[in-house]
């Protein structure tokens, strides 16, 4: 008869944390770095070239088109992806939560406030790409295709004044749950205030 404890598992779902040896984090860490730098330059180059670069995208394995963007072919796929077709400017904040896992990686900090960051990161990002397709409902510029996508469906179902009050909500779900801005935070800070 097997034990059960001796059985070897297929699947497993225990939170055990994987160990990176050195070298493999000095990759994995380096890896992520350059990763956030060429993400961040393909979207700042965006900004500049992406009207340019437009007609290139479909033309990638053609080797005498050329594009405008300071990371080349790949870059302006990356830029258009993330900013065009994702969430617009707010795409940024990848860059830095890439960047910061490396640093996480490379100090051997604790994971779970790496998940924490995150997850708050990914939903300040949803919120900042809605917030611009409110703004700028029209082109769409900023807040890439899913702000302004979303926007209108939010549009449709409770207008702009109900998905100014949706964003307003979860601004105050980000100070209260992220920030522990209460109350009390307010009464402290009009006292200051008056003194």
């Amino acid at each position: 008869m097997i034990n059960k404890n001796k059985k070897k598992k297929l699947f497993s779902f225990d939170k055990k944390e994987v160990k990176l040896n050195s070298s493999q984090k000095l990759f994995l860490g380096s890896t992520l770095i350059v990763l956030s730098f060429t993400l961040f330059l393909s979207f700042t180059s965006y900004f500049y070239t992406g009207i340019k670069d437009q007609s290139t995208l479909t033309e990638f394995t053609n080797l005498e088109v050329v594009t405008e963007n300071w990371m080349s072919k790949v870059g302006a796929q990356l830029a258009d992806f993330f900013l065009y077709k994702g969430f617009g400017i707010s795409s940024y904040i990848i860059c830095f939560l890439l960047f910061l896992s490396a640093l996480f990686i490379l100090l051997n900090s604790n994971k779970t406030k790496l998940t924490r960051h995150w997850f708050w990161g990914i939903l300040i990002m949803l919120w900042v790409s809605l917030l611009f397709g409110l703004i700028d409902l029209d082109s769409g510029k900023f807040s890439g295709i899913i702000g302004f996508e979303v926007n209108l469906l939010l549009k449709s179902y409770i207008g702009n004044i109900g998905t100014s009050f949706l964003l307003l909500l979860f601004a105050i779900y980000y100070l209260t749950f992220r920030l522990n801005i209460g109350i009390d935070s307010f009464k402290k800070w009009f006292t200051f205030k008056n003194k």
